[in-house]
Order: C-alpha cells, then sequence, then structure tokens
C-alpha cells in the first residue's frame, strides 16, 4: 500500500483547478462562446470550401490563388481608404483645435490683414529703406548738438554726458500697417497710428 503525503495531498486538493471550475457560466458567456465557435467554423469553411471545390470540379489551382491575390488586393486597397477614412474623422472630431491653431498663427498676420481701416503702407517702407542711411546721421546730429547740451545742463552730475557712437543699424525700421484717425480729432489734427 502506497502512502500519500502532504505534498501529494495538497497536490490532489489542487487539481480540481486544473479538470474544471466549480463556476457555473452564465447564459450570456456559453452563448458568445458558440457564436465564436461559429464565425471561426464559418471562416475555416469559406477558406477550405473553394479548395474543395475546384478538386472536386477539377479545376486548375491557379483558380484559387488568383482568388487569393484578389482578396488579399482588396484588403490591402480597403486599408489604405480605411486610412484616410480615419484621419478624416480624426480631423473632423478635433477640427476645433485645428481651427484654434490656425487662428494663433494668424494672429501673428499683420493688422491690415484683419482690420479694414489700417492700411498697408508698402510705399513708406521703401521711403525708410531708402532714407535710412540718412536718417541715422540727422538723428546723430541732432542729439549731440540739441539733447547733449541739454543733459549736461540739467544736472551738475551730468557734465560731461556724451554720446560716443549712435548707429541705428543697417536694416531699416519697417512698418506693417498705419490706421489714420482724421474724424475723432480737433479739425487741425491728424493722428497716425502705425505698427512697427
Amino acid at each position: 500500500m502506497l502512502q500519500s503525503g502532504p505534498a501529494e495531498e495538497a497536490d490532489l486538493g489542487g487539481s480540481s483547478s486544473i479538470y474544471g471550475s466549480t463556476e457555473k457560466l452564465s447564459p450570456a458567456s456559453v452563448n458568445r462562446i458558440l457564436m465564436e465557435f461559429l464565425i471561426y467554423f464559418g471562416r475555416a469553411v469559406v477558406v477550405f470550401f473553394p479548395v474543395y471545390l475546384t478538386g472536386y470540379l477539377g479545376m486548375s489551382i491557379s483558380w484559387v490563388l488568383l482568388c487569393m491575390v484578389m482578396v488579399s488586393w482588396w484588403k490591402k486597397n480597403r486599408q489604405w481608404k480605411d486610412a484616410r477614412i480615419g484621419t478624416a474623422i480624426e480631423f473632423v472630431d478635433n477640427e476645433t483645435q485645428v481651427i484654434n491653431k490656425e487662428l494663433t498663427n494668424a494672429l501673428q498676420m499683420a493688422s491690415w490683414v484683419h482690420f479694414p481701416d489700417v492700411e498697408k503702407v508698402d510705399w513708406i517702407n521703401k521711403v525708410l529703406e531708402q532714407a535710412w542711411p540718412f536718417f541715422g546721421m540727422y538723428m546723430e546730429k541732432l542729439l549731440r548738438d540739441n539733447i547733449q547740451p541739454a543733459v549736461r545742463q540739467s544736472s551738475p552730475a551730468l557734465k560731461t554726458f556724451t554720446f560716443t557712437k549712435v548707429h541705428f543699424g543697417h536694416v531699416p525700421l519697417r512698418i506693417t500697417g498705419m490706421k489714420v484717425y482724421t474724424h475723432e480729432v480737433d479739425q487741425r489734427e491728424v493722428i497716425l497710428d502705425m505698427n512697427v
């Protein structure tokens, strides 16, 4: 007679979980399992029936291969179309985010694009481009002849104040738009609001 040790008894107690559980399946899960099996069986019949039929009718296997090539081509084409449709649906779903992003980029445009009363002033930019070197010389003369003496006279601590070098750079000022106020001000005034 064989004696069983505690380890074998523990194994026998655990063997019930290997062969099955004591839980009962719900009718919904049984239906789901049956449907999965029927779908699997239906796919197998769909795949193997043409092969059986060609053999039964004595036809060449090349017909089956031709059908498989056509089906694989159709699936590849369908995946490409599904990817395009998916991209379009994603765009429609995120439309507000895309529009907000485009609007923030558009807000960095010139003001004459957004506001009809702001005028585009390319002619002023052309004049500034031609006059920019002379503007620098004029401003240097103005600062040295008028501003420098006024600053020296304003305080005894600034008696040695001087402009050593005045340079406005090689790139001229660029004006992107201009709005003119004539009706909101006095008749002898014109206010130019320039976007630099």
